[in-house]
């Protein structure tokens, strides 16, 4: 019983310094444009893995490209 006194005495503040927190984070202007990743090239416009794919979403604006190795026997 004591317990709950004392968080319905306090809930409003944290409350306040919760939202405060939220609001604050949301004004904050020094965030990073977005990375645009183009996974194994430009999926759908040109072949995966290929460098006609990689120059196809180059070309498109991606600012990071990631290619995947598959290891084979020959």
């Amino acid at each position: 019983m004591h317990l709950r006194i004392n968080f319905q005495k306090y809930f409003p503040y944290l409350l306040t310094i919760c939202i405060g927190v939220n609001l604050f984070s949301c004004f904050d202007h020094s965030k990073q444009p977005f990375d645009i990743q183009g996974h194994r090239g430009a999926r759908g416009l040109a072949p995966e893995n290929t460098i006609a794919g990689f120059r196809t979403a180059i070309h498109s604006g991606v600012t990071t490209l990631e290619f995947d190795i598959g290891v084979t026997k020959d």
